[in-house]
């Protein structure tokens, strides 16, 4: 009986937390004023704000990236009613949802070797 595999995997809730609540904590420090000062007076200190827009820029990059990647990946593979969601995923929490439909796509192949044996 074959395996229906054209689902979403969702990761732990702890890390929808951590990204997504990180993301918008750096995001408020690199492009408001105000949060920045608190922070560097407060908390810790940080490079230059221009720094930190770079770095906010990379990060934007690399999470377009990752969706798109996912997305087209997917399709790829023959996830049709998923592909869109593992995009979005990806692109929102990166790394986690990333590392996750690499691992399907590994079991998703290595179970058509097995069916092409």
């Amino acid at each position: 009986m074959a395996v229906d595999h054209d689902v979403i995997i969702r990761p732990h809730a702890i890390w929808w937390v951590l990204v997504l609540g990180g993301l918008a904590l750096f995001v408020a420090i690199g492009l408001h004023p105000d949060v920045y000062a608190y922070w560097i007076n407060n908390v810790h200190a940080l490079p230059e704000p221009s720094v930190l827009h770079i770095v906010l820029w990379a990060a934007l990059g690399l999470h377009v990236f990752e969706g798109w990647y996912c997305f087209q990946s997917a399709q790829k593979i023959g996830l049709s009613k998923s592909a869109k969601d593992w995009g979005i995923q990806s692109f929102l929490i990166g790394y986690p949802s990333t590392r996750l439909f690499l691992r399907l796509r590994e079991r998703i192949e290595a179970e058509k070797s097995v069916e092409e044996a």
